[in-house]
């Protein structure tokens, strides 16, 4: 039974370890700005908005980088979080993010941890 509990706490403990704040990120030469949960990843084009589903990828690390997979149908979009200064025309960051997309390409941009 000690063994159980035991086993338990560790599991709870590390999936605390390795979950990630919630990120306010922005993209360079677009106005998409959006928000990453461990879940979910809520999206904002000027008026528009949308939220996709997210699956933070398990790491064998602490920290960055991070990385998860959102499904939007068709198609699949990876989205890969770093270390490092990043700037944009509305300041600099301490995080940089890169959002790929099957067959639509790469765009870069930087986030925060989200308050």
């Amino acid at each position: 039974m000690r063994t159980i509990w035991t086993s338990a706490l560790f599991t709870m403990v590390a999936t605390q370890a390795f979950s990630a704040p919630p990120l306010a990120c922005e993209m360079r030469n677009s106005s998409l700005m959006f928000t990453v949960t461990e879940r979910a990843v809520h999206m904002r084009t000027g008026e528009k908005s949308r939220t996709l589903p997210a699956q933070a990828l398990p790491q064998d690390h602490d920290g960055w980088p991070r990385v998860w997979l959102l499904q939007e149908p068709p198609s699949a979009h990876m989205l890969l979080v770093s270390e490092g200064t990043c700037k944009t025309d509305y300041g600099t960051f301490p995080l940089s993010v890169s959002l790929n997309t099957l067959g639509l390409g790469q765009r870069s941009g930087c986030c925060t941890i989200a308050e």
